[in-house]
């Protein structure tokens, strides 16, 4: 059983807990139609591996490991961020219900942009584009790669019911990350179970042929929004649990979940032996030194958006370690 601060071997690499821990850089579109957010660098580019190799280089020699996460937007995405301004592309014609909005360059909102279908021969090029970044991120000095499945993005709107008109799965990664029971951008699924154990044994039929392992399956709960979406007490909270036991069993492999853990549930879900690693997103964005902060019992920093301000590809977070504090 791993303990909460116990060294863990990912394959090659070894997570020693020293400082910040390992690192998942939170979205790098695969390329130039998958964006959705402003100020998003786009990976193809030369230019990009350079500015991933100065940052990559300032974090490893701080003890970090970093994995970067490939993203495709798909429909979840607006004309003014494609190019030519066309129709963001996607596995339906199917829009974005008016109930979400997109963000802006001009700071204002907007309705996600009516998707096309992508051509079956157009999804070769999708692939080609999530390599092509894959091995900018390994010359930028990275340490692996997390393919993005979730969120309602453009592999969840194969994977959705709710969305797909057809069937993909992504090839060549290092990790997948994915969220069978998570409700985002209208992407919904009525039986996850079986969505989530049906990836799951793709995958290992996968690893199987390769005679590789990912380096991690990362798995979205569904309380990731659930102050805004739904209630997580009392039963639904056992059903989640029952959710994530599942694939938890079914995977074999690193299994690492995210979405509302604090010190206590990570404590007891490590003993539990629910998971190998969990992923933290918001208590780390406002408590970098979250890692030493468990560990001394430190109070943390509560998340609040307003701290957080983005100019381009540029991003201020506003929050002091304890030692300055």
């Amino acid at each position: 059983m791993a303990g909460l601060f116990a060294s863990y071997n990912l394959g090659d690499l070894n997570l020693s807990h020293s400082s910040g821990g390992p690192c998942s850089f939170d979205e790098v579109p695969s390329g130039r139609q998958g964006t959705s957010f402003l100020g998003f660098p786009v990976s193809p580019p030369r230019s990009r591996s350079k500015l991933g190799r100065t940052s990559s280089e300032l974090f490893i020699r701080k003890g970090g490991i970093i994995f970067c996460r490939l993203w495709h937007a798909g429909r979840a995405s607006h004309r003014t961020y494609q190019p030519g301004l066309g129709a963001p592309v996607s596995s339906t014609n199917q829009p974005i219900s008016s109930k979400w909005r997109i963000l802006l360059e001009n700071g204002t909102q907007d309705m996600f942009t009516d998707p096309r279908a992508l051509e079956t021969s157009e999804v070769s090029s999708i692939i080609e584009e999530y390599r092509r970044a894959a091995k900018n991120s390994v010359k930028a000095g990275l340490d692996g790669i997390e393919i993005h499945g979730g969120h309602g993005y453009l592999i969840d709107q194969f994977l959705k019911e709710s969305i797909n008109d057809r069937m993909l799965l992504a090839s060549t990664v290092s990790a997948l990350g994915f969220s069978p029971a998570f409700y985002y951008n209208d992407a919904s699924e009525s039986d996850p179970l079986d969505l989530g154990l049906t990836i799951i044994g793709r995958i290992t039929e996968f690893q199987a042929r390769v005679g590789v392992k990912l380096s991690y399956l990362h798995v979205t709960r569904p309380r990731f929004l659930g102050s805004l979406l739904q209630d997580i007490a009392g039963e639904n909270e056992r059903k989640e649990g029952r959710l994530m036991r599942a694939w938890r069993d079914a995977y074999e492999g690193t299994f690492m979940p995210s979405g509302g853990f604090i010190r206590e549930t990570e404590t007891k879900a490590l003993a539990d032996r629910d998971t190998d690693l969990v992923a933290y997103g918001r208590l780390f964005i406002s408590n970098p030194d979250l890692v030493q902060r468990f560990k001394v019992g430190a109070t943390l920093n509560a998340y609040d958006r307003a701290n957080i301000l983005h100019r381009r590809s540029i991003c201020w977070v506003h929050w002091l370690p304890i030692s300055l504090q």
